[in-house]
């Protein structure tokens, strides 16, 4: 623990790759960037919030978005809310060009934004939880101690801390593999779902469930059913708003929205991608797609490669953005593969 903190999460130059470190943080910011679908579903992270404090975290939403005292106690009080930017480390890293670290800051401000919001509201609602069960008032200018601790501890656990002592240790030291670049290519995008799967495994699971290790009769089923309805809920939730974002940008493009699944298809492929390695793995084999995030650029120049050798003009011409997004992804442009899909869409 010593050495995590003294490191900041980092080990030698020998565990590290540059150059898919490099790619993990570019194809991440094209990807990410500008992307209305991400930044919607990020209030849906109430209902992980939901899971351990229930409807506290709704009211505490409510606080936060209406009164300014509420926030200014939060920001005052609670450093890990305060130091809070997004739910993963990749939006820790940029470019080291001036100009292109603006571009790629702009671009992943409203995921960081809704991202703060939802995570002052869930410590906001743990706080007023704890004093609930604590039978003290509120009082904005006399912040109770425990009901900090508390409060910053169910942010932590629900809304996935970027910070490098929580983070899991795959991505925060490569203690995977041993390689801390590979496991964090590897593992990218992922932290909240690791976050989500250990509330599923611990709280559902181990506290509701099955138990204690001595005896069943500590086993919550009261709390299983919480963190399962839920969870239920956000997964639904998550595809919806997705599903939205996508009629969103076709009502603006006049394109019919793409859908690769049905919607109960699309769910329940949401929750097999919650269980680690087995969902991405499954998605990979089912979609045909590159397992690591970070090399996803082979995929869309796989595909511009063939498209621009046919022979229709509007293939050759698909084909040619194609090869430009694969090369804006290695490149670190946001917003690079929503723009493609949208100039694709418009080629007949």
């Amino acid at each position: 623990w010593v050495d995590l903190i003294s490191r900041k999460g980092g080990k030698g130059q020998n565990t590290k790759i540059p150059v898919l470190d490099e790619l993990r943080r570019n194809t991440g910011i094209a990807r990410l960037g500008f992307k209305l679908s991400s930044a919607i579903i990020q209030p849906t992270a109430l209902m992980d919030g939901a899971t351990l404090i229930g409807h506290y975290a709704f009211t505490g939403a409510t606080d936060i978005a209406t009164r300014s005292d509420v926030r200014k106690f939060v920001l005052d009080n609670m450093p890990e809310v305060r130091d809070r930017v997004a739910d993963d480390p990749a939006f820790l890293d940029f470019s080291e060009s001036a100009t292109l670290k603006k571009i790629q800051e702009v671009g992943y401000w409203p995921l960081e934004q809704l991202d703060a919001i939802t995570a002052s509201s869930v410590a906001w609602g743990a706080y007023t939880k704890k004093m609930d069960e604590l039978g003290l008032p509120i009082d904005l200018k006399n912040p109770n101690t425990d009901a900090v601790e508390y409060a910053q501890k169910i942010m932590r656990r629900t809304q996935a801390s970027s910070s490098f002592k929580d983070v899991p240790l795959a991505i925060s030291r490569g203690g995977l593999t041993g390689n801390r670049s590979f496991d964090r290519a590897l593992l990218q995008f992922q932290t909240f779902m690791l976050n989500r799967w250990s509330i599923v495994r611990h709280d559902m699971y181990r506290a509701g469930i099955r138990g204690g290790v001595k005896s069943v009769k500590d086993r919550d089923f009261r709390k299983a059913f919480n963190v399962f309805f839920y969870l239920s809920m956000a997964y639904l939730a998550e595809e919806g708003l997705r599903r939205a974002s996508k009629e969103a940008v076709a009502f603006l493009t006049g394109e019919k929205p793409k859908y690769y699944d049905g919607y109960t298809t699309a769910v329940a492929n949401n929750v097999l991608q919650g269980v680690p390695f087995i969902g991405p793995t499954v998605s990979a084999i089912t979609y045909d797609s590159e397992p690591i995030p970070s090399l996803s650029f082979l995929d869309t120049a796989k595909t511009g490669v063939q498209q621009v050798s046919g022979k229709k003009e509007s293939t050759k011409t698909k084909g040619l953005i194609h090869l430009i997004e694969a090369g804006a992804m290695i490149g670190g442009i946001p917003g690079a593969v929503q723009v493609s899909d949208v100039a694709v869409s418009k080629i007949k």
